[in-house]
């Protein structure tokens, strides 16, 4: 009976080592290069995976990029060579680690003895053969840190088309090696591990370049921004200078006017006064009125993220025709956030306020920032055309009013949050306003709450 439950367990355990072996490597790969699979394709892995073992060696990676291929270009709806490229980077990642691993562990040790010591019960011999390059590769990954979202722009896409020739030429070179070795095993003690580490090296040449072209293109990035934050710091001197200009010009008229009505009151002459009254102090008071005096309020923020954010949304509303309102009547402090991640907030929020006010009959965008009882509230009101929104549909990602695959603002807005317990965020949708409460905590305790 014992020899039974023995059989039995092995088993079991080689359909979960088959299994981890299967979903493990590529799994991990993607979440280190945080590309996006649904649950259910990792489903229709599996199957893929049982082919591919049974198929000739050199097989193996075309049928993978293949799948992954397929994956990126349909599900994931990516360009053909951005989804070549993310493919083939994945299977090749770690094919090339394992291919080299496996030659260096050869020399050093007998794997096949190995196999054939364990039997059937071999976890510890495919924990040394697949696991360990993985996690050394993971670790190489984390090291280089390739962000993937930024090759989908249009600045690289030379660069990836480039990458990808390179990623076909290993994959031959791989690929005729493979079969050399099948037919010459005598090679593969002589050139094994020489071959397998000029793979590796060409695969990481290419990795590495795209993480120099990524960094030199943040710096440009990071120096176009400073720019744009010079020429926007100009534009709101020059904002407030004229704003200053008006209110010197209204003092000088308002000293004139009190001089005017000095005889006239002595006198008592109510018509003269009803005159000046009418004619003068109530125009003055109607021009007064339609000035926008918003952007003095921005002394009581000691915020400087505030203080940007909310001076562009000043400058950009005043671009587009709309009228922005900022009411800031009491001292706010620096809060307890990144000053990048309340940039990407406020403007997140703003820029939505402002473009969903384009569309208004009565474009209006009101922003009031309190300070009480250690909480800072940022209320931020915008009209809005009558079109029909859904409250949780429009954090989704790719849902917008403004058409569609623009639906990112509140769907970064909403991961943005979760990392913030302090932060919480109410929405009210009008059928032609729409308004953001957001709340900063200053202590911890606060959970986020986005509806």
């Amino acid at each position: 009976m014992l020899p039974y439950v023995f059989v039995a367990l092995i088993t079991v355990l080689n359909i979960l080592e088959m299994l981890l072996m299967a979903y493990l490597p590529f799994y991990a790969i993607c979440k280190q290069l945080g590309c996006s699979i649904g649950k259910v394709y990792w489903l229709l892995f599996f199957p893929i995976y049982l082919v591919a073992v049974n198929l000739p060696y050199f097989f193996e990676p075309f049928l993978f990029i293949a799948y992954f291929y397929i994956l990126f270009r349909l599900a994931n709806k990516k360009n053909r060579a951005f989804s070549f490229f993310n493919a083939a980077f994945i299977v090749l990642s770690y094919d090339t680690f394992h291919r080299f691993f496996r030659s260096v562990m050869t020399k050093i040790i007998d794997l096949d003895s190995l196999y054939h010591l364990f039997f059937n019960f071999f976890l510890a011999a495919n924990f040394v053969e697949y696991l360990v390059p993985l996690f050394c590769l993971i670790l190489l990954l984390k090291n280089i840190d390739l962000r993937f979202d930024l090759l989908e722009k249009d600045d690289f896409k030379k660069i990836v088309c480039k990458a990808n020739i390179i990623f076909i030429a290993l994959l031959l070179s791989m690929t005729m090696w493979t079969i050399i070795m099948g037919n010459h095993a005598f090679l593969i003690n002589t050139f094994g591990s020489t071959i397998s580490l000029v793979h590796l090296l060409l695969f990481l040449y290419v990795a590495q370049y795209l993480k120099s072209q990524q960094n030199t293109y943040m710096v440009h990035q990071e120096i176009k921004r400073r720019e744009d934050e010079n020429k926007e710091l100009n534009q709101f001197v020059n904002k407030l200078g004229s704003l200053y200009d008006e209110i010197r010009g209204f003092r000088h008229d308002f000293a004139g006017i009190i001089a005017s009505l000095a005889p006239v009151i002595q006198e008592g002459n109510i018509n003269e006064i009803e005159l000046v009254y009418k004619d003068v102090l109530l125009t003055t008071n109607a021009d007064l009125q339609k000035l926008d005096y918003s952007a003095f309020d921005l002394k009581n923020i000691d915020d400087l993220a505030f203080r940007n954010a909310l001076a562009k949304a000043m400058l950009e509303a005043e671009k587009q025709g709309v009228t922005f309102k900022c009411d800031v009547p009491g001292h706010i402090p620096v809060v307890d956030i990144s000053m990048l991640d309340m940039i990407r907030i406020l403007s997140i929020l703003l820029t939505n306020a402002v473009e969903a006010a384009q569309e208004a009959d009565k474009p209006l965008v009101e922003v009031a920032i309190t300070n009480k009882n250690n909480v800072i509230t940022v209320m931020i009101y915008n009209t809005r055309s009558k079109i029909p929104l859904n409250k949780r549909r429009i954090w989704e990602k790719g849902v917008s009013s403004k058409g569609d695959d623009r639906g990112l603002g509140l769907y970064n807005l909403k991961k943005l949050l979760g990392d913030y317990h302090q932060l919480s965020l109410e929405t009210k949708v009008g059928q032609e306003d729409f308004t953001q409460i957001m709340t900063i905590q200053q202590r911890s305790g606060v959970c986020v709450s986005l509806f």
